[in-house]
């Protein structure tokens, strides 16, 4: 049905990347067509019972009427061509506010696809990872940890091959002290080893602490050993403005 709709094509692999269902706005960005062009492979598409248009409340979205045509629309995009289509739908949600985390995704799917690539891209996998801990953060503050905790899983996936960033770290394993505090006391724990491996004093100290006091919440510590941690760590925080 896909070679049947002849033209379709160059807007359906490209809506493939942006989902199951997608705005028209974002499709055109992503093909890089004019909007009459866009308009006609998309009525074509239609027509070949492909893709249908889907009533919201914010406007009317077009959908995949299957989501087999999606997966076989997405499949025949090679991953070059994946990668820049999400590089290019990631900068234009940026430059049009759109949802921290929806730019994340966009940029985690483009850093994946150049790794896979054996071309890796350390600047953009960090600013994938920045976006996916905005959106964690978030998450945390308005009080759904599960979200949270799989946002920031993912910002750091992307970021510790490349850089420490022990305050993120942190908050996932506090972020986890809700759902699961053994896990979360384990993430702690390994946080202040990447830090001590990097050489970084301040973070070793400051991860040290948070397990010390999550060893304290679950029996396992003490008061003594929390007081002593945090008596060390707080000159070293405060030389880093900590």
């Amino acid at each position: 049905r896909l070679r049947a709709a002849v033209g379709s094509v160059e807007v359906l692999q490209p809506a493939a990347l942006l989902g199951r269902s997608f705005d028209w706005d974002l499709l055109a960005v992503a093909t890089g067509l004019s909007d009459d062009d866009v308009t006609a492979r998309l009525r074509r598409a239609a027509e070949h019972r492909l893709v249908e248009v889907e009533a919201t409340e914010s406007g009317d979205r077009f959908r995949f009427r299957h989501a087999l045509i999606r997966d076989a629309a997405y499949g025949a995009v090679p991953k070059v061509r994946r990668a820049e289509l999400h590089e290019r739908v990631a900068d234009w949600l940026e430059r049009h506010g759109g949802e921290v985390e929806l730019i994340g995704y966009h940029l985690e799917q483009a850093t994946q696809y150049r790794e896979q690539l054996g071309r890796p891209d350390p600047e953009l996998a960090l600013a994938a990872g920045e976006r996916l801990a905005l959106a964690g953060k978030r998450a945390w503050r308005r009080d759904d940890p599960r979200a949270a905790i799989a946002l920031l899983e993912r910002s750091l996936a992307l970021m510790r091959p490349h850089r420490l960033d022990i305050h993120l770290e942190l908050e996932l394993a506090d972020a986890y002290t809700v759902t699961d505090q053994q896990r979360g006391l384990e993430l702690a724990e390994a946080a202040a080893r990447r830090a001590d491996a990097a050489g970084d004093e301040a973070a070793t100290a400051l991860a040290g602490t948070l397990a010390a006091e999550m060893r304290l919440q679950t029996g396992r510590g003490s008061l003594d050993e929390l007081e002593r941690l945090a008596h060390e760590a707080l000159p070293l925080l405060e030389a880093g403005d900590d």
